[in-house]
């Protein structure tokens, strides 16, 4: 039984030792959007005015990029066109968001 219970024991601290790093994903405080930077791949940076947690390496910056966050090169496209019209009419935001990378990469988009 002590055995048993040992072996079970390593068992579960060898398991969450050696399992990946997940994503934490969290929405940003409701914001606006200050500027949208679009780089040469097609990802961009979306620059909140606040709302961003302190892990992220740029301040109140998302990164949105295809295979990160499940965005695909698809939503990338989406995400884009809601950010750049969100920045022209100077509507509010809430961004889902990965705060367990310094990139803090860019999930879900929320317009309101």
């Amino acid at each position: 039984m002590k055995l048993e219970f040992s072996v079970l024991a390593l068992a579960s601290i060898v398991s969450l030792v050696s399992r990946p790093s997940e994503a934490t994903m969290v929405w940003s405080a409701t914001s606006t959007i200050s500027s949208v930077e679009v780089l040469n791949d097609g990802s961009f940076f979306i620059q909140l005015t606040a709302g961003v947690g302190a892990t992220c390496t740029q301040a109140n910056a998302i990164y949105v990029q295809a295979g990160q966050a499940t965005m695909t090169a698809a939503g990338v496209t989406a995400q884009l066109a809601s950010a750049e019209a969100a920045l022209i009419a100077g509507r509010s935001v809430s961004i889902l968001y990965d705060n367990s990378t310094a990139y803090c990469y860019g999930g879900y988009f929320l317009l309101k």
